[in-house]
């Protein structure tokens, strides 16, 4: 761990104003937000054994049907694209 950049990290955070801390606090669940859906989609694609995006061009297609594991798995791909 470099100590030196972590407390530079420190002394930065504690000099931003309240609404910097709170953009930077957005961020951070952003981040989190993101990964725990790339999390979904990887389960979805070792089950279906079928890259998310192939998948997506399939089900917007009308290919797979409307089972409701596609219907989520789209809508978590969905709100990965947008972010």
């Amino acid at each position: 761990m470099n100590r030196q950049l972590v407390e530079g990290l420190v002394r930065t955070i504690r000099a931003l104003s309240s609404e910097e801390r709170q953009m930077l606090w957005a961020e951070v669940q952003h981040d989190r937000t993101r990964d725990a859906i790339r999390e979904k989609l990887r389960g979805y694609e070792q089950q279906y054994k079928i890259p998310s995006e192939q998948f997506y061009r399939q089900f917007m297609a009308g290919e797979l049907g409307d089972e409701i594991n596609y219907v989520e798995w789209a809508g978590f791909y969905e709100t990965l694209l947008q972010r």
